[in-house]
């Protein structure tokens, strides 16, 4: 197992700077990696510019939470020195403190920043429970899935690099119609190449067609998995209509029961596209990748821990993570940190046992990348490290101090790198 660090830059640590037109806020944490133990003081810096000067005497507001949420540890009023002030707090507990800064302009508008410092994260255990027939719940959805003939549709797309053959699939399930793109390296030999499925995030749209061919390229057989089962290649207006109507809310539809919880028919579609992958001709026969960020990150988990054949996935800032914290006073894991008005009834924990990314990690043999920013307030990194430490195999986390909920160029580069080195090694 390693920890793998990102860092962004020095001023006495790890930096973000926030910019609103002619402002921006610097923040640094006293450590690069942004790591301590339970109990050691974090001290957090402030800089405030002004067309790239520090700004003088300016007022700032600050607080210090756990996990990004309520009630406040510590807060405060600044007033900067030399444009800079400092702070600083602690936790008693593995988990992150989190700080919150504001910052009105003269002209009244109002800019803040955020950082984050991690409390022994590795020591961070799951609310998540593993329930007694979790195994064979997902077996019995498994088996009635797979009994439906895939029947799927390859239609050939155009493609200015012969190099690569590119088509739009659709196929059949028990759980609605399979769509995605994929492409393979043109003329590629019989058991010869490796898979990769990649998987999308929050919201609809059609699967990414350039995503796949840039792997085809690397000598992949590639796959966007298009997790709704819409048609691919219409307009931004047509998704954004379903987004506002038959998917509206789609995350949260009915998750009081395991049967009808959206993600239930939406997992095993992915299976059943890992399974599409595998019957193709040119695969080696050995390497399946899965790799996504957020909802699919989410999906990269739920892909190696329900389907046999997944060997890598590759889970940027992960959603579906310890859906529960808050029964162990924490946050919970996207989408449950998003409140909708509800409470939190007894079915809703029940069934999130069964989607949860901690325990599919219970389950995973496969190789795992998982990166986590440590001021994201979507997946929070809290949820992230509690699934991530449940994972038993060959393991890799990297963590990145001051970034919020995106890929950033280091994220996608060290996935990359991985994917290409696993591929090679298992071939």
């Amino acid at each position: 197992m390693k920890i793998k660090t990102l860092l962004l830059g020095a001023l006495l640590g790890a930096t973000l700077a926030l910019n609103a037109a002619d402002y921006a806020i610097e923040m640094a944490t006293d450590r690069e990696n942004a790591l301590y133990k339970q109990g050691e003081k974090a001290v957090f810096f402030v800089t405030v510019k002004q067309d790239g000067k520090p700004l003088e005497n300016a007022e700032i507001k600050w607080r210090l939470t756990k996990d990004n949420k309520a009630p406040f540890i510590d807060y405060g009023t600044l007033t900067l020195e030399n444009g800079t002030a400092s702070f600083s707090g602690s936790l008693d507990e593995p988990g992150f403190l989190t700080c919150r800064i504001d910052f009105k302009t003269p002209d009244g508008k109002n800019i803040g920043g955020r950082a984050g410092a991690a409390y022994d994260p590795l020591e961070i255990k799951t609310a998540a429970q593993v329930p007694q027939d979790f195994d064979a719940f997902w077996a019995a959805q498994k088996q009635t899935a797979r009994k439906t003939p895939l029947n799927a549709k390859l239609t050939p797309l155009e493609n200015p690099d012969k190099s690569v053959e590119s088509f739009d699939v659709t196929a059949e399930s028990s759980e609605g119609t399979i769509t995605a793109y994929l492409s393979v390296p043109a003329n590629a030999k019989r058991k010869s190449l490796p898979i990769i499925v990649t998987t999308q995030g929050a919201g609809v749209s059609t699967a990414n067609l350039g995503k796949t061919r840039n792997w085809a390229k690397e000598g992949f057989i590639a796959l966007d998995f298009n997790i709704h089962g819409t048609p691919n290649g219409q307009t931004r207006e047509y998704y954004q209509e379903r987004y506002d109507t038959d998917l509206k809310d789609y995350f949260v539809r009915g998750r009081d029961n395991r049967d009808t919880f959206y993600f239930r028919s939406a997992f095993l579609r992915l299976v059943r596209v890992i399974d599409f992958a595998a019957e193709h001709p040119a695969w080696d026969g050995k390497t399946i990748v899965v790799y996504g960020g957020s909802q699919g990150g989410a999906q990269a988990f739920a892909a190696a821990g329900l389907h046999e054949k997944v060997t890598l996935f590759c889970a940027s800032i992960p959603g579906m993570c310890d859906l529960t914290g808050e029964t162990v006073d924490r946050i919970n894991g996207w989408p449950y940190n998003r409140p909708d008005g509800k409470p939190q009834t007894d079915e809703i924990i029940e069934t999130a046992q069964y989607f949860d990314a901690a325990n599919f990690a219970t389950r995973i043999k496969a190789q795992a990348l998982v990166t986590a920013g440590f001021t994201d307030n979507v997946c929070p990194p809290t949820t992230i490290f509690a699934a991530y430490n449940n994972l038993k195999g060959q393991k890799e986390i990297l963590p990145m101090p001051l970034v919020d909920h995106r890929n950033t160029p280091q994220d996608v580069a060290l996935s990359k790198k991985t994917i290409l080195e696993h591929a090679k090694r298992v071939k």
